[in-house]
């Protein structure tokens, strides 16, 4: 039997429970992470993320990587994404993405990405 979230084995009555657990997390984790979106959107600075950092790493990176690690039991390799812009050669000189994105490699070649932002959550295969 899996386990479920909240440590209880699944049968028919607590996997309904779990998903509906899961599904207010990720509301939550939605609507946190939407906020410092929005936020870093208004002020893209590095004053701002400075000011903001731990929120970042408790309300979307850490969410993500704990998803990403029990995506990796299934598909194998994950990678988060750094949250710095390379402004090297850009006209916009942003310093920070305005989204999260994480990798699963399923195999070779072959994988899943999965992105959070202010738009919304944004999943897309490669092949």
């Amino acid at each position: 039997m899996r386990q479920c979230g909240h440590g209880s084995a699944t049968s028919t009555s607590t996997k309904d429970r779990c998903s509906h657990r899961s599904a207010n997390t990720l509301r939550a984790w939605y609507s946190q992470q939407s906020q410092l979106y929005d936020e870093l959107a208004a002020d893209n600075s590095k004053a701002w993320w400075a000011a903001n950092k731990d929120r970042y790493e408790t309300s979307v990176r850490a969410p993500l990587a704990a998803l990403m690690d029990e995506l990796g039991d299934e598909f194998g390799g994950t990678k988060l994404f750094r949250p710095y812009r390379d402004v090297r050669f850009s006209k916009d000189k942003s310093p920070y993405k305005d989204h999260q994105g994480a990798y699963a490699a399923a195999e070779d070649g072959i994988g899943w990405y999965l992105q959070v932002s202010r738009a919304g959550p944004m999943v897309a295969g490669e092949y």
